[in-house]
C-alpha cells in the first residue's frame, strides 16, 4: 500500500500568509471604503482604483503567487461587498430608510468638461427632499445649494444639472424630480441610460433622448422648455426637441423637489455635482456658455447693441406737436414739446433735454426698441415738473412699468436705471392730463451673456448675444465660446405645406451655406423652387422632391444684400402637388461680413 506524500508547505506558514495579506489588503481598501463614503477629498471610482499605485487588479489578485479570485478578494477583511454593491453604499440608512441626500457625492472641486468647478459642500444638506421653492423677483435663477426655495414651474424654464452615471441598467432613474406624492410632476429621468425630460399629470408625456450615457463620464445636461417644446442639451448640443407638453405643467409650490429620488423612491444611480434653475428659457447660446463651463448670471453686464434708443440725447426734430426723430406718440391728448438748453445742474450736465407735456388728455411717448422676453437695462435722467404721481416708464405694455418719482421743478435731475423683461418692443414714457416731463440721456441696453466667436471668412472675432444678434466690434463682458473656426453661427428651419414666405429672413451679412428638405407624404410633380420673390426660382430652381425623404437642395444663389435682410420664397411649380406633402427646410448660413 503506497503511503500518502507529506505535504510541501507548513500549515501554519499558509495561515501566516493570508493573516499578512488581509491586513495589507485592509490597508489598502479602507481609504478607498472611506473615499466612496465621502470621508476625503477626492472621489476614487471603480474605474480609477486600479490606477491607485501602478498596481493593477490583476496583480493584486496574483499577490505572493496567490490566485485569489475577485470575489474572495471581495470578502478580505470581512469586506462582502461586490462592486454593484459598492455603488450602491451609503443609499439606504442603518434603519433601512432611503437617504436621497446620501446619493449626492460631493468634493471640494471637480474638473468638468476641462473646466474647474468649486463644489458647495452644503449641497449634501440642502439639496434633497425641499418641499417648497420658488423665486423671489430679484433671482433670474437659483443655485438649489444655495437656495432651497424655488418656484420654476411656470410657462418657461430651465434645468441645469453636472453628474455622472453610476449605471444604466436600472429602467427608471430619476435624476431630478420635482412631483406630488401621487407623481405629477416634472422630471428628468434615466431609461437605460438615456435622458427623458417628462411631465406626468395621469399620462407621461415624455422626450427621451438619442444618446446613452456612458457610465462615470461626467455630463452637462440641460433641460428647457419654453413654453411649448420640452428640449434636451447635452454637453451644449441640442439632443432632442421633443413635442408639445400638451398641458401646463404643475404650478404647485408643495410638490417636493428631490434630487436622485422621487418622494423616496425610484433612486437615481448617479452623482451630481452641480444643480441650477432658471424662470426662463436659455437660449442655445447661453447652453453653449454653461456647458462649456462659463458662468452665467443675470448680473452680467456686455450688452449688444449699448445704443439702441435713436435721438434721445439731442432731441432732433422736436417742437410744437412734432415728436423728436424716431419717436411717436398716442393718446387723447395734444403733445407739447419743446427742447430746453438746461443750465447745468447734478445729473443733466450741459445738453439738451425734451420737455414732454400734454393738454387735454394722457399721452405716450415711444420708440420700438426691445424684443419680447429679453432682459434690457432703461436708463435715462428725469425732471417730473408739476410733480405729477402717475407720470411712468415702461417697456413693451402700460403694465410693465415704474413709476416716475414725484419731484417738484427746482430739483436737480434724478437718474433713472431698471432692468425690465420686455413684454412688448417699446419703450414708452407716459404723463397725464397736463403733465410736464423733462428727460435725457436716454439708454436702453439688452443685457444677458455674450459670447465670441471666430466664423470662418471672417478675420476678426464676433460676438453674439443671448438673443443671437451678432456684434462688431469690441464687447465688454464678453465670453469666448471655444467654437471651430468654421461654426455656422444661424439656421432657418420651417416646417411649409404650401406656397409661403419663410418666417425668418436672411440677415445682413449672411449668406447662404447650405439647404436641406425633409420630405413626408410626397407625390408625383412635387417640384420644389426657393426665390427672394414671390413665384421666384433664382435660389433653388425646379428641385424634384417627389418621393419621401431628404434632399440635398442646389442652392443657385447663395448671397444677397449686405446691407439689408433677404426674404425668402417657397413655392411648388407643379401648382397643386402640396396635398398632403409636408417639408421641413433646414437653411445653414454664415456670416460673411
Amino acid at each position: 500500500m503506497a503511503m500518502m506524500s507529506k505535504p510541501t508547505h507548513d500549515p501554519k506558514l499558509t495561515r501566516w500568509w493570508w493573516r499578512t495579506l488581509r491586513e495589507w489588503v485592509y490597508e489598502l481598501v479602507d481609504p478607498l471604503w472611506g473615499a466612496f463614503r465621502g470621508e476625503n477629498g477626492d472621489e476614487i471610482t471603480l474605474a480609477n482604483v486600479a490606477g491607485i499605485n501602478d498596481v493593477s487588479a490583476s496583480e493584486l489578485a496574483a499577490l505572493d503567487g496567490l490566485t485569489a479570485t475577485t470575489s474572495e478578494l471581495n470578502k478580505l477583511s470581512g469586506l462582502t461587498a461586490t462592486a454593484s454593491e459598492l455603488n450602491k453604499a451609503d443609499r439606504t440608512a442603518a434603519d433601512g430608510t432611503a437617504e436621497a441626500s446620501k446619493n449626492v457625492v460631493l468634493n471640494a472641486s471637480k474638473d468638468i468638461l476641462g473646466k474647474r468647478y468649486d463644489i458647495n459642500q452644503s449641497l449634501l444638506a440642502a439639496l434633497c427632499n425641499k418641499p417648497y421653492l420658488w423665486f423671489d423677483g430679484d433671482n433670474d435663477y437659483v443655485q438649489v445649494a444655495d437656495d432651497a426655495d424655488l418656484d420654476i414651474f411656470g410657462s418657461k424654464f430651465s434645468a441645469v444639472t453636472i453628474f455622472s452615471v453610476r449605471d444604466v441598467s436600472p429602467s427608471n432613474q430619476i435624476v431630478w424630480a420635482k412631483s406630488s406624492a401621487g407623481g405629477v410632476g416634472l422630471y428628468l429621468n434615466l431609461v437605460y441610460g438615456k435622458p427623458v425630460f417628462e411631465f406626468y399629470n395621469g399620462a407621461a408625456r415624455v422626450t427621451i433622448s438619442d444618446t446613452e450615457l456612458q457610465v462615470h463620464e461626467m455630463y452637462v445636461v440641460i433641460c428647457v422648455w419654453d413654453g411649448t417644446n420640452p428640449r434636451i442639451y447635452i454637453n451644449g448640443v441640442l439632443d432632442k426637441v421633443g413635442s408639445d407638453f400638451s398641458a401646463t405643467p404643475p404650478l404647485n409650490n408643495n410638490y417636493v423637489f428631490n434630487l436622485a429620488t422621487r418622494n423616496g423612491n425610484l433612486f437615481g444611480h448617479v452623482d451630481i455635482w452641480w444643480h441650477y434653475y432658471f424662470n426662463r428659457a436659455l437660449s442655445a447660446d447661453e447652453v453653449k456658455l454653461l456647458s462649456s463651463g462659463a458662468p452665467l448670471e443675470y448680473a452680467d453686464i456686455g450688452a449688444s447693441q449699448p445704443d439702441l434708443v435713436t435721438n434721445g440725447e439731442d432731441w432732433t426734430g422736436a417742437g410744437g406737436s412734432t415728436p423728436p426723430n424716431g419717436w411717436s406718440d398716442t393718446g387723447p391728448g395734444t403733445s407739447i414739446y419743446i427742447i430746453r438748453d438746461n443750465t447745468p445742474v447734478e445729473n443733466f450736465g450741459d445738453n439738451k433735454a425734451l420737455e414732454f407735456s400734454a393738454s387735454g388728455g394722457s399721452k405716450t411717448l415711444y420708440q420700438n426698441v426691445a424684443q419680447v422676453d429679453k432682459r434690457f437695462r432703461v436708463s435715462f435722467v428725469y425732471r417730473n415738473l408739476d410733480g405729477s404721481s402717475s407720470s411712468y416708464v415702461a417697456l413693451g405694455s402700460s403694465t410693465n412699468k415704474a413709476t416716475l418719482q414725484n419731484t417738484g421743478i427746482s430739483g436737480d435731475g434724478i437718474l433713472f436705471e431698471q432692468d425690465f423683461m420686455a413684454d412688448g418692443t417699446d419703450l414708452m414714457f407716459f404723463v397725464d392730463t397736463d403733465g410736464t416731463l423733462q428727460i435725457d440721456h436716454v439708454q436702453v441696453i439688452q443685457i444677458g451673456c455674450v459670447a465670441q466667436y471666430q466664423p470662418a471668412g471672417i478675420t476678426h472675432a464676433q460676438w453674439q448675444d443671448d438673443s443671437r444678434n451678432e456684434l462688431h466690434g469690441s464687447v465688454n463682458g464678453a465670453v469666448p465660446l471655444n467654437l471651430p473656426s468654421n461654426h455656422v453661427a444661424r439656421y432657418i428651419k420651417q416646417g411649409i405645406t404650401g406656397d409661403t414666405t419663410l418666417t425668418d429672413a436672411v440677415p445682413v451679412g449672411y449668406r447662404i451655406k447650405s439647404m436641406v428638405a425633409d420630405v413626408t407624404g410626397a407625390g408625383s410633380g412635387m417640384i420644389l423652387n426657393v426665390g427672394t420673390s414671390a413665384g421666384g426660382t433664382d435660389v433653388v430652381n425646379g428641385q424634384d422632391i417627389s418621393t419621401n425623404g431628404l434632399f440635398d437642395l442646389t442652392v443657385a444663389k447663395h448671397i444677397f444684400s449686405l446691407s439689408s435682410a433677404q426674404s425668402l420664397y417657397v413655392n411648388d411649380d407643379g401648382g397643386t402637388a402640396w396635398s398632403g406633402v409636408s417639408v421641413d427646410l433646414f437653411i445653414e448660413m454664415e456670416r460673411v461680413k
